[in-house]
């Protein structure tokens, strides 16, 4: 949504003839208010994201802190949301009532006041099933979802994906560093003295997530029956993701009609290369309006929906054919004094495991073997050794 915001509200667009054209919209110092998020009527939280529009020359997201941010019922029952960092006001287990209306009530820092329209509370029956199919080499995930009442019709979805993976070598030594910082002495030693050949899992074993920030969404509106078959995700061939085990969240959100095509308009407007005859800021028809300045544009739109989740797991035993390539790594052969390995330059590897010896359980080094820490680190590769905590173990 910023992408797109951050376009419009530039001040020049230059066309093929370098004509410049003055935008009809002129953005404030501080920008427009954005409001980003669905309040979970349900059980789990409800998180909002407030933020302003910034020039093209700004990359930054501009948060919006120190602001008072509650859901008011028709009952004048009130539930605050709690400011947490990167502008995000988080509320749980709401529990709305859903014969009630609430709006979004949002007072910022500097005094203005935000209120968006009384919203229903939108249906959203549970997801059926979350499958996946062999395409173009790789494997496509689908979701499947219904409601036999045809009431839902807008659907919305965000993915999380997380995966484990490994490094290419394991390591079982570590440098033993002594001496000073301008002349350190090294030694290779058993990372774990007492049960000497065990590999540090710490360096192994790494997980990395990623949540797709394009817009998910589809309606049944011209279908006989509100049934829902969607691609989610996209795994290419030969991808880390399955290297051991992969696994997608999926967060199902349910839209209004008038929210559904906010939506579409942004996402047609993201997938444009941004023109002067691009649909324009004011054409995105937000519920969300200032109480004193109704004029003032509001970038977002509310909709409340219980949100239903489902998570599926791939390993990689059930692709065989997945054929993950396993990169090339030397292995340097190194004498166990501090002479040899600054000479071989070995204090820049990571030693693996000790070299020929008589029982190479020997608690006396000799030699041992040493790579690159991209083959043995496995945190060098974007990922974190913090196993999650749905992680099966």
């Amino acid at each position: 949504m910023k992408k797109l915001v951050f376009f419009m509200l530039s001040g020049l667009i230059f066309l093929g003839c370098k004509e410049v054209f003055e935008s009809p919209v002129k953005s404030p110092i501080t920008g427009y208010l954005v409001v980003e998020g669905a309040i979970n009527s349900g059980e789990g939280s409800t998180i909002i994201t407030l933020s302003r529009t910034t020039g093209l020359d700004n990359k930054q997201t501009v948060y919006e802190k120190g602001a008072a941010v509650s859901i008011e019922g028709q009952d004048k029952s009130s539930r605050i949301l709690k400011e947490s960092p990167n502008g995000q006001y988080i509320g749980q287990n709401l529990g709305l009532n859903s014969n009630q209306k609430y709006q979004l009530k949002i007072n910022t820092s500097n005094g203005k006041k935000y209120l968006s329209e009384l919203v229903a509370v939108n249906i959203n029956q549970p997801i059926d099933s979350i499958s996946w199919k062999r395409e173009n080499g790789g494997v496509q995930i689908y979701v499947n979802t219904q409601n036999a009442k045809n009431k839902t019709n807008y659907y919305q979805w965000e993915t999380n994906q997380t995966w484990e993976y490994h490094a290419e070598m394991t390591s079982a030594l570590k440098y033993e560093i002594t001496g000073t910082t301008t002349r350190p002495v090294y030694k290779a030693v058993y990372r774990f003295p007492k049960t000497p050949g065990v590999i540090d899992s710490s360096l192994f074993i790494c997980w990395q997530a990623t949540t797709n920030s394009n817009l998910l969404i589809a309606n049944t509106e011209k279908l006989t029956k509100d049934l829902i078959f969607q691609p989610l995700a996209y795994i290419p061939p030969t991808s880390n993701q399955l290297n051991v085990l992969y696994s997608i969240n999926v967060r199902q959100i349910t839209w209004s009609k008038e929210g559904y095509e906010f939506l579409d308009r942004i996402q047609k407007n993201t997938e444009k290369t941004g023109s002067i005859f691009d649909a324009q800021p004011s054409e995105l028809n937000s519920n969300i309006h200032n109480v004193d300045d109704p004029t003032e544009p509001v970038i977002g739109f509310v909709t409340i929906s219980s949100i239903q989740e489902k998570r599926i797991y791939l390993n990689s035993k059930m692709f065989a054919d997945w054929n993950y390539p396993q990169f090339y790594c030397k292995l340097d052969t190194v004498t166990n004094t501090n002479a040899a390995i600054i000479a071989k330059k070995a204090d820049f590897l990571i030693p693996v495991l000790n070299g020929p010896c008589n029982g190479c359980e020997a608690l006396d080094i000799n030699e041992f073997y040493a790579a690159e820490p991209s083959c043995v680190d496995c945190m060098l590769k974007g990922g974190t050794n913090k196993r999650p905590s749905f992680w099966p173990k």
